[in-house]
Formats: C-alpha cells, sequence, structure tokens
C-alpha cells in the first residue's frame, strides 16, 4: 500500500515540474450537493490535467532510454506525456489513435461576405451575449460542440445563433 511518505518522496520529485493549484471551497448547497465541496484545479497544469503529475513522476523515478518514450493516447495522458518528455530533455513518440476523443459537433457555415458577418464574428458576439454560448470558428465556419448539452439546450443555442445571425447587415451593393 502506498503510504504518506511515498506521497511525500513523489512530490519531492516532481515538485520543480509542476504547478501547485489552487483549492476552492464551496459551501453545501453549491451546485446541487448537500456537503461542502473542495475542488483541486488541476486543468490549470501546464500540460492541462493531473495527469502531468504522473508522467513527471514516471520519467523521473525511471532511466529512460535514449530512444525516449512512446505513449498511445489522443487525451491528457497524451499531453501529459508528451510535455513531460520535453520538459525532461527526453524524445517522446505519442500515437493518437483514430477514434481519439470523436467528439460531436455541429457546423454552421454561411456566405460571410452576404451576411456581412464572419464566424469569428459570430463566436465573439455568442460568447459575448446572455447566455453566453462557448464555439469556435474553423475557416468560414461555426462549429458548435455538444458533447456537454443538456435536453432543452439546443434550443437556447439555436435562439441565440437566430439572433446573432439576423443581426448581421447584408454589405450594400
Amino acid at each position: 500500500m502506498i503510504g504518506r511518505q511515498e506521497v511525500e518522496v513523489a512530490w519531492r520529485l516532481i515538485r520543480p515540474h509542476v504547478r501547485r493549484t489552487p483549492v476552492i471551497e464551496l459551501p453545501a448547497g453549491a451546485l446541487g450537493v448537500a456537503a461542502p465541496l473542495a475542488l483541486k484545479l488541476e486543468s490549470l497544469q501546464l500540460s492541462g490535467s493531473f495527469k502531468g503529475r504522473g508522467a513527471f513522476h514516471k520519467l523521473l523515478a525511471s532511466q529512460v532510454p535514449a530512444a525516449g518514450i512512446v505513449a498511445a493516447s489522443g487525451g491528457n495522458h497524451g499531453a501529459a506525456a508528451a510535455y513531460a518528455a520535453r520538459a525532461l530533455g527526453h524524445k517522446a513518440e505519442i500515437f493518437v489513435p483514430e477514434v481519439a476523443n470523436h467528439v460531436p459537433h455541429l457546423r454552421v457555415s454561411w456566405d460571410a461576405a452576404a451576411k456581412g458577418l464572419t464566424a469569428n464574428d459570430a463566436v465573439n458576439a455568442l460568447r459575448a451575449g446572455e447566455p453566453s454560448i462557448g464555439t469556435r470558428s474553423e475557416g468560414n465556419a461555426l462549429v458548435i460542440g455538444v458533447w456537454m448539452m443538456q435536453p432543452g439546450d439546443e434550443k437556447v443555442v439555436a435562439r441565440r445563433l437566430r439572433e446573432v445571425l439576423s443581426k448581421s447587415v447584408s454589405p450594400s451593393k
């Protein structure tokens, strides 16, 4: 069993390479949970998740061959392994499976010149509105991720998108 002493040894090993991330404490009733909550913000790590801690520990506690490391991941593990290897001067090859992180999304495109509105303009308008809608642009298309939507959210997004697109002005000819 891993005890406090092993955790402290690991912390001393990785400490120079990872961020000490904050904890936010929320009172009972927050987020619909009856008990108080403590949220550790590991998304603030340089590699984007807590997985960097493990990646640094593995590399620092191991004899890494001159050929470097190999990881198969299209997610946080791959990002952490690549980041830790680079930071420590090791070679890394990350294999991303074809189906890695397939996230359903909706692409919406229009004639920006005729509409007087680019996809990037729409992203900014959706983000600035109420409610704020997080999207991204890819070329001349607006991309809406739907994987975290709850039933009914699609109506809110459709209403906001309709507002943004209807406010654009067609250029006069």
